[in-house]
């Protein structure tokens, strides 16, 4: 699977891979992902192994450090020699990568979601006319070009022994994340409707048990 980035793309595409271990389910499943994503993939059961592209190693800056870097990777990609490719990202350099590790079968998105080119260096490529649908369907979408389907859960999450100076945490609870990463501070929503939103859950009448219920109250 190819995801390279960035962190919540990858926590999106999470709901993919349950579909795509459901039709491989006796095969290898490895992830391409960007090092200063990777963070995204913790926990995910039935992942075999994340495979880290040096990304702060391959910038256009260091010239003769790149080329020794991507020259090393792809050929250790190469040597794990891949049958398929499921490419979730869209973009060149996930295209690249799989080309140049010689994977055989390269699937993934044809326009208009296939962006600098990439589509080129495919072998099979998905084509969905609509051209707002939502990240989540469109990945399953892909999950389904390959006659595969993704569950309506996402795939298990494990993350062994919890440290032990966490607090135990209750029966019901919200978790609430109101950040954006620093070059995408035009997404956040305002710390106050935040706010309104944790007031809203500790009520009682907002205690719900699922997101379809909160989103009819809300």
């Amino acid at each position: 699977m190819v995801r390279l980035g960035a962190l919540g793309d990858v926590v999106r595409t999470r709901f993919a891979f349950a579909g795509v271990r459901a039709l491989y389910p006796d095969a290898k499943i490895d992830w391409l992902i960007e090092d200063r994503a990777s963070a995204g993939l913790v926990g995910l059961a039935e992942l075999d192994e994340a495979v880290i592209v040096p990304r702060r190693r391959l910038r256009p800056g260091h010239p003769r450090v790149a080329l020794r870097t991507l020259k090393v990777f792809v050929r250790e990609l190469r040597e794990r020699g891949y049958d398929l490719s499921i490419d979730f990202h869209g973009a060149f350099r996930g295209a690249f990568l799989t080309w140049a590790a010689g994977i055989p079968v390269r699937v993934g998105y044809d326009l208009p979601f296939a962006k600098e080119g990439s589509r080129h260096l495919l072998t099979h490529r998905l084509r969905i006319s609509n051209a707002h649908v939502s990240r989540f369907e469109r990945n399953a979408a892909l999950v389904r070009f390959l006659g595969g389907e993704v569950p309506s859960a996402p795939a298990a999450l494990t993350l062994g022994n919890a440290p032990a100076s966490l607090p135990e945490l209750p029966e019901r609870f919200a978790l609430i994340h109101p950040g954006t990463s620093p070059k995408t501070s035009y997404k956040r929503w305002e710390a106050e409707r935040f706010g309104e939103v944790a007031r809203k859950l500790g009520t009682e009448s907002y205690m719900v048990d699922s997101a379809a219920e909160l989103q009819a109250a809300w």
